[in-house]
């Protein structure tokens, strides 16, 4: 008897006799093959009462009835089974796992699976329909992307990339309310990062730009909510009220204690002496919500006095602040020196230190005065504040420098053989600086 190339139907030979016998066996292969649905792929031995037309796809190993007919479909008809091994291509739905599996010509693999890559689609669209713009188009209370473990072949990482011709082109994350834009992350336009925000879908504003060349942070007119815009800044060199204007919340406060005044130096015949420099005074910062200020006491340091020229020590400088919010205190004065011809030191005044603020830093100390004999002598010199200035030492006959920059420590005087005793430089006196925020 002849058969069919591919299923191996029978054919009805010329001049057969029983031409019924191959047709109905022709039927019932067709029967089996066309739109296959099979109850399962995962019995090894044929299940305990089957049902007449019942189809199982073969496990590996089968025994019993099933014997040799691994991966094979097996048709449950008259009382026996009918067996059809796969061709490549073959599709069959798996009714116990709603999904249909095809026979790769070594396996039974899920339809997904056994296709592996979709190219060139023309869309796709999972719960509503894609379009010529949307060409990917998803309708879900959620989506997840997860990264491919290592385990499993990737490396642990998930990067979503989103690619744009030219730099004047937009690759970004666009935000809707009710179809209509509302926010936009990305870069639109340029290589800048930018936060865009819109009131209705048609007039755009940019919140913050992040720089591509620079990395620098820009927040556009709209600053921050509550404290972002730098409105005006207000420096107190002397002790009064601070007003807070009208629409500003926050406020950036720093408070520089007053320098220490450097030591003096006394005067004797045939002798040297030398004052150590005053200290800087500490600066405190804090960042304050003034909402509900109307306004603050500001008090200003005075410098530091300058030690006498018969060996004096040089004053403390006064402290400055902000209320009780922010305070810093004033250096310390620097060390006097007696006239003598013996090696003596002069101690620096100390740093000032903080005791109210966000951040506290303490003053640079002034350095110390050196006697070697009644002739050579070094001075002091004053303590640097935050923005630089104490007053210089001296190893000649020389009073002792003021400290220049707000809050810098004074510089010890000097005497060098003489008897004409010399001053230390007072400390510079304090600051509050107010930088105003809406």
């Amino acid at each position: 008897m002849t058969e069919t190339v591919r299923h191996g139907l029978p054919l009805i030979e010329a001049a057969q006799a029983q031409k019924h016998i191959p047709h109905n066996e022709a039927l019932a292969a067709l029967d089996m093959l066309v739109q296959a649905v099979a109850l399962d792929r995962d019995l090894s031995a044929p299940p305990a009462s089957p049902a007449n037309g019942d189809l199982h796809l073969v496990a590996a190993a089968p025994t019993g009835d099933w014997a040799g007919h691994a991966d094979a479909l097996a048709l449950r008809i008259e009382g026996g089974w009918s067996f059809r091994a796969p061709l490549p291509g073959f599709c069959v739905w798996l009714v116990d796992e709603s999904r249909p599996v095809v026979w790769t010509g070594s396996a039974w693999k899920p339809l997904d699976e056994a296709i592996g890559t979709f190219g060139n689609l023309g869309g796709v669209g999972i719960g509503t329909t894609p379009d010529a713009t949307n060409r990917l188009a998803v309708r879900a209370p959620a989506a997840l992307f997860a990264a491919e473990p290592a385990a499993n072949g990737g490396n642990g990482d998930m990067r979503l990339t989103v690619e744009k011709e030219t730099a004047t082109d937009t690759a970004s994350l666009l935000f809707q309310s009710d179809w209509s834009g509302r926010a936009e992350i990305g870069l639109a336009g340029d290589d800048d990062l930018r936060f865009k925000v819109s009131p209705d879908g048609s007039t755009w504003i940019d919140a913050l730009r992040i720089a591509a060349a620079t990395g620098q942070l820009s927040l556009l007119p709209g600053g921050l909510a509550g404290g972002g815009r730098l409105r005006s800044m207000v420096s107190f060199t002397t002790s009064g009220t601070w007003t807070r204007p009208n629409g500003v919340r926050f406020a950036l406060v720093f408070a520089l204690g007053a320098g220490g005044g450097g030591g003096g130096a006394a005067g004797a015949a045939s002798s040297g002496s030398a004052g150590g420099g005053g200290g800087a005074g500490g600066l405190a910062l804090s960042f304050l919500d003034v909402t509900a200020l109307a306004g603050n006491t500001v008090t200003v340091g005075s410098g530091g006095s300058a030690g006498s020229s018969g060996g004096g020590y040089g004053g403390t400088g006064g402290a400055s602040s902000f209320g009780i919010e922010v305070v810093a205190a004033g250096g310390a004065g620097g060390a006097g020196m007696t006239a003598g011809t013996t090696a003596a030191v002069g101690l620096g005044g100390g740093g000032g230190t903080t005791s109210a603020g966000d951040l506290g830093f303490t003053g640079a100390p002034g350095s110390p005065a050196l006697r070697i004999d009644g002739t050579v002598v070094s001075s002091g010199s004053g303590g640097a504040s935050f923005f630089g200035g104490g007053g210089r030492g001296s190893y000649v006959n020389s009073g002792g420098v003021a400290g220049t920059a707000r809050g810098s420590g004074g510089g010890g005087g000097a005497v060098s053989a003489s008897t004409t005793g010399r001053a230390g430089g007072a400390g510079a006196g304090g600051l509050v600086w107010i930088w105003e925020f809406e």
